[in-house]
C-alpha cells in the first residue's frame, strides 16, 4: 500500500503515516522514490495510526480500502445466507418454507374472531350496524340473554356483556351460522 491509501483508510494525513512509519515502523524513505509498504509494515503503520472506532488490522489481512468498504454489506449478507441455508433447508421437509420450533401461530381471542366474523358479513352486506343488531337478536332468542339492553343498563357494550357472562363462544358460533 501506499502512503496516500494508508491515510485515506487510517483517517489521518500522509504526513502522519510517513512519520509513524520512519519514527516507528523504521522505514526509510529514498528520495524521489514512491513509498509501498510491505504487508507488515502496513499492518503496523494502521494499528500505531488508527483513531479511535477503526477496525484493528491483522497480521496476514488486506488493509481495508474505502472502495473495499461499499462491497462489504453485500459480501456479508451472502456470507450470512451462505451459513444459515442448510440450517433453513434441514429445518423443513420444502425449501421454501421455514419452520418455526416449538412455536405455533397465535390464536384469535373469541371477542377478535367474533369481530372478525360480524365485521366481515356487514362489509358485504353495507349495514354494519344492521348486521350487529341482528346477531344480538339472534343472541337473544337463541341464549335468552339480551345484550344490548343489559349493556346500556351498564353502561358499557354488548360485546362486554357477552364476555362477561362468558357466552362469547356461543356468540361464535352463532355468528358463524347466520353469517
Amino acid at each position: 500500500m501506499t502512503t496516500k491509501e494508508l491515510s485515506q483508510v487510517a483517517g489521518v494525513s500522509e504526513r502522519t503515516i510517513r512519520r509513524i512509519a520512519e519514527n516507528e515502523v523504521g522505514v526509510v524513505y529514498e528520495k524521489g522514490k514512491k513509498a509501498i509498504y510491505t504487508e507488515k509494515e502496513a499492518i503496523e503503520i494502521m494499528r500505531l495510526a488508527r483513531k479511535k472506532g477503526f477496525i484493528q488490522p491483522r497480521q496476514n489481512a488486506d488493509v481495508v480500502t474505502r472502495s473495499d468498504l461499499a462491497s462489504f454489506g453485500t459480501a456479508i449478507v451472502s456470507e450470512v445466507i451462505k451459513q444459515l441455508m442448510p440450517m433453513i433447508l434441514a429445518s423443513s421437509g420444502h425449501p421454501a418454507t421455514l419452520a418455526i420450533e416449538s412455536k405455533q401461530t397465535p390464536k384469535l381471542a373469541p371477542r377478535d374472531e367474533l369481530r372478525m366474523i360480524v365485521n366481515k358479513a356487514a362489509k358485504e352486506s353495507g349495514d354494519y350496524s344492521g348486521t350487529w343488531k341482528t346477531l344480538y337478536t339472534e343472541i337473544y332468542y337463541r341464549l335468552h340473554i339480551n345484550a344490548t339492553e343489559r349493556a346500556k343498563n351498564a353502561k358499557t357494550t354488548a360485546i362486554d356483556i357477552l364476555d362477561s357472562e362468558n357466552l362469547l363462544e356461543d356468540a361464535i358460533l352463532i355468528a358463524k351460522e347466520i353469517f
